[in-house]
């Protein structure tokens, strides 16, 4: 049986799933901190960063419980989801722009997220 460490792709793309994790989680910490709750779209984006933060965790939980690729790819669709979900909202909103900015940058590392994870999850050829 081929291990992770074996395959030098899978464990490219392992590393590079670990690290989009870790960008993302940053800086849905970051942004949660900061974001007021006194507007409407204030308290929308909270909500939204709340979840997104929630499915991060079950991300991790699928992938260190060593769920099934299927599982975990479902999982990283819901988290990116939400947070494109979040970037139409705020695009459309008053927020200012480095808001809009952080919120991007947040769809697109969970962008690679889903990509990495497709990459690591991908049957052996």
């Amino acid at each position: 049986m081929q291990t992770d460490s074996d395959d030098p792709e899978r464990s490219s793309a392992l590393a590079a799933t670990a690290k989009a994790i870790g960008d993302l989680d940053a800086l849905l910490q970051a942004m949660q901190s900061s974001i007021g709750k006194t507007k409407p779209w204030q308290r929308q984006l909270s909500a939204k960063l709340t979840d997104a933060a929630r499915l991060l965790d079950i991300l991790r939980l699928t992938i260190s419980l060593g769920r099934e690729a299927t599982e975990i790819a479902e999982a990283a669709s819901a988290l990116l989801t939400v947070l494109r979900q979040a970037d139409a909202n705020i695009a459309a909103g008053r927020a200012d722009e480095g808001t809009r900015c952080a919120v991007r940058l947040a769809a697109e590392f969970a962008r690679r997220v889903d990509r990495s994870i497709s990459d690591y999850c991908a049957p052996d050829a």
